[in-house]
């Protein structure tokens, strides 16, 4: 999870390199970009630390941007024995706290929930099993962050 987020934010990083007069003008050009040319950069800059396993289930295999959107694309070993019981008989609410796990850590982190929010980025999810077939999708958009506010 941790790389993922290091990912994500690594122009965020890029702001604290060291000049602290120049982060505030450099987030500025950050927000200051189209939701086009932000959601290409985080594609961009995500896909340069693929794949990323998150857990012991889950793993980050794809990432592109999409317009205003970047699509994530996620593998879950539904074999594993910590997720096989629980995708048999919980499927709804593992679903319901992925998304819950997804849209905290992106609302909370500044730079996203100012893009999600004014600028209208959408982060799409798209879950396969280990053998790419069709779990489940979202989207976290403008309406769930502003529910964390």
């Amino acid at each position: 999870m941790k790389k993922l987020i290091y990912s994500l934010l690594f122009f965020a990083v890029i702001l604290n390199a060291g000049m602290n007069n120049n982060n505030e003008i450099q987030m500025q050009q950050i927000k200051n970009m189209s939701a086009e040319e932000f959601s290409r950069l985080l594609a961009s800059e995500t896909s340069k630390s693929l794949p990323i396993t998150l857990d012991a289930v889950t793993t980050v295999i794809k990432s592109i941007a999409f317009g205003k959107s970047v699509q994530y694309y996620k593998t879950l070993n539904l074999e594993h024995p910590r997720l096989k019981e629980i995708w048999d008989t919980k499927k709804e609410e593992f679903k319901v706290a992925l998304f819950e796990q997804d849209s905290k850590m992106v609302c909370y982190t500044e730079l996203l929930n100012y893009m999600i929010v004014n600028k209208n980025v959408v982060l799409k999810y798209f879950y396969t099993d280990t053998n790419h077939r069709p779990l489940f999708n979202y989207s976290v958009e403008k309406e769930d962050c502003l529910k964390f506010k």
